[in-house]
C-alpha cells in the first residue's frame, strides 16, 4: 500500500512531502517511523532520501556496504534516488490547500508536525 510521509513547517506554513510506495503493514510502518524518526533531524533527513520503495529501521546502509536498489542491505530503507539513481522527487506544497492536492488520491498520510507522527487514512485523523 502506498502512503505519504509528509513534515510541517509551523513557521512557513509549507509542507514536504514524499511517497512511499511500499508501506506494509501500516501498524509496522506506523511504529518505525515513531521509534526511529521521532525527531526533526530525523525526519528532514527521511524526506531528504525523496521517494522511498519501503521503509525500514536504518536510513543509510553501512560505510563500504555494495548496498543498491537489486542488492539492499537488511534494514535499510530503499530510496530511488540514492539506490537506483532516478531523479529526486520531493514535493513542497506551500499551503495545506495545495498539500490536500498532493494526496487526494491517497489512502494513508503520516505527518510529522515537529513534536509528533500523525496517521491519517484519507483525511481523518486515525492516531497520533
Amino acid at each position: 500500500m502506498r502512503a505519504t510521509i509528509s513534515t510541517f513547517d509551523q513557521e512557513t506554513g509549507s509542507i514536504r512531502s514524499i511517497c512511499l510506495h511500499d508501506c506494509g503493514s501500516v501498524p509496522r510502518f506506523f511504529a518505525i517511523l515513531k521509534q526511529q524518526y521521532g525527531y526533526q533531524e530525523a525526519v528532514d533527513a527521511l524526506i531528504a532520501l525523496g521517494d522511498l520503495s519501503t521503509i525500514a529501521m536504518r536510513l543509510n546502509p553501512a560505510q563500504g556496504s555494495s548496498h543498491s536498489f537489486d542488492d539492499p542491505e537488511p534494514d535499510v530503507i530503499l530510496a530511488y534516488h540514492r539506490d537506483r539513481g532516478e531523479k529526486l522527487k520531493i514535493q513542497n506544497s506551500s499551503d495545506w490547500s495545495e498539500y490536500a492536492d498532493y494526496i487526494r488520491n491517497e489512502i494513508v498520510n503520516v505527518v510529522f508536525d515537529g513534536k509528533a507522527w500523525k496517521l491519517y487514512f484519507h483525511t481523518a485523523l486515525i492516531e497520533v
